[in-house]
Protein backbone atom coordinates (compact mmCIF):
# COMPACT_ATOMS: atom_id res chain seq x y z
CA UNK A 1 0.00 0.00 0.00
CA UNK A 2 1.05 3.54 -0.89
CA UNK A 3 0.06 6.80 0.71
CA UNK A 4 0.74 10.58 -0.41
CA UNK A 5 1.03 13.07 2.19
CA UNK A 6 -2.93 14.44 1.19
CA UNK A 7 -4.44 11.28 1.87
CA UNK A 8 -1.95 11.15 5.53
CA UNK A 9 -3.20 14.99 5.89
CA UNK A 10 -6.94 13.33 5.45
CA UNK A 11 -6.84 10.49 8.03
CA UNK A 12 -5.36 12.98 10.14
CA UNK A 13 -1.72 11.08 10.14
CA UNK A 14 1.65 12.28 10.96
CA UNK A 15 3.35 9.80 8.78
CA UNK A 16 2.94 7.07 6.27
CA UNK A 17 4.22 5.26 9.14
CA UNK A 18 1.16 6.00 11.37
CA UNK A 19 -1.20 6.01 8.74
CA UNK A 20 0.00 2.46 8.00
CA UNK A 21 -0.37 1.45 11.49
CA UNK A 22 -3.72 3.15 12.11
CA UNK A 23 -5.41 1.35 9.03
CA UNK A 24 -3.66 -1.23 9.22
CA UNK A 25 -2.52 -1.64 5.40
CA UNK A 26 -6.15 -2.25 4.27
CA UNK A 27 -8.65 -1.19 2.52
CA UNK A 28 -11.59 -2.80 3.76
CA UNK A 29 -10.35 -0.76 7.68
CA UNK A 30 -10.01 2.73 5.86
CA UNK A 31 -13.45 3.01 5.25
CA UNK A 32 -16.46 3.23 8.14
CA UNK A 33 -17.28 0.17 9.30
CA UNK A 34 -20.85 1.19 8.38
CA UNK A 35 -20.21 1.68 5.02
CA UNK A 36 -17.48 -1.17 3.85
CA UNK A 37 -20.04 -3.44 2.62
CA UNK A 38 -21.90 -1.53 0.25
CA UNK A 39 -18.96 -0.19 -0.97
CA UNK A 40 -16.88 -3.14 -1.41
CA UNK A 41 -20.37 -4.18 -3.31
CA UNK A 42 -20.26 -1.30 -5.64
CA UNK A 43 -17.04 -1.47 -6.44
CA UNK A 44 -17.31 -4.62 -7.69
CA UNK A 45 -19.92 -4.09 -9.52
CA UNK A 46 -18.66 -1.18 -11.17
CA UNK A 47 -15.63 -2.77 -12.54
CA UNK A 48 -17.54 -5.82 -13.45
CA UNK A 49 -19.31 -3.34 -15.73
CA UNK A 50 -16.99 -0.94 -16.90
CA UNK A 51 -14.84 -1.50 -19.91
CA UNK A 52 -12.00 0.63 -18.52
CA UNK A 53 -12.06 -1.05 -15.16
CA UNK A 54 -12.74 2.12 -13.14
CA UNK A 55 -14.69 3.01 -10.22
CA UNK A 56 -15.91 5.90 -8.18
CA UNK A 57 -17.61 5.53 -5.20
CA UNK A 58 -18.21 7.89 -2.20
CA UNK A 59 -18.33 6.44 1.36
CA UNK A 60 -17.22 7.47 4.84
CA UNK A 61 -13.61 7.18 6.35
CA UNK A 62 -12.61 7.98 10.75
CA UNK A 63 -9.89 9.73 10.97
CA UNK A 64 -7.37 8.91 13.63
CA UNK A 65 -8.96 11.55 15.88
CA UNK A 66 -12.25 10.10 15.38
CA UNK A 67 -14.02 13.03 13.10
CA UNK A 68 -15.86 11.29 10.42
CA UNK A 69 -15.50 12.82 6.74
CA UNK A 70 -16.88 12.21 3.84
CA UNK A 71 -14.43 10.67 0.26
CA UNK A 72 -15.16 10.51 -3.07
CA UNK A 73 -12.95 7.84 -4.06
CA UNK A 74 -11.64 7.49 -7.97
CA UNK A 75 -9.82 3.75 -8.46
CA UNK A 76 -8.71 1.88 -11.40
CA UNK A 77 -7.96 -2.07 -11.33
CA UNK A 78 -4.72 -2.91 -13.38
CA UNK A 79 -3.15 -6.56 -13.26
CA UNK A 80 0.30 -6.84 -12.58
CA UNK A 81 3.25 -8.91 -14.72
CA UNK A 82 2.41 -11.87 -12.53
CA UNK A 83 -1.31 -11.28 -13.39
CA UNK A 84 -2.26 -9.98 -9.70
CA UNK A 85 -4.55 -7.19 -9.43
CA UNK A 86 -3.69 -3.78 -8.19
CA UNK A 87 -6.32 -0.90 -7.77
CA UNK A 88 -4.79 2.83 -8.43
CA UNK A 89 -7.15 5.01 -6.23
CA UNK A 90 -7.70 9.34 -5.84
CA UNK A 91 -9.37 9.91 -2.49
CA UNK A 92 -10.50 13.08 -1.64
CA UNK A 93 -12.42 14.89 0.96
CA UNK A 94 -15.50 16.05 -0.08
CA UNK A 95 -16.82 16.31 3.52
CA UNK A 96 -17.12 20.50 3.37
Amino acid sequence: MFADESLIDIFGCRNYMEFYKYVGGSFRTMVHPDDIECVENEIAEQIRNSEDSIDRVRYRIVRRDGAVRMIDDIGRKVFTENGSSVFYVCIVDVTD
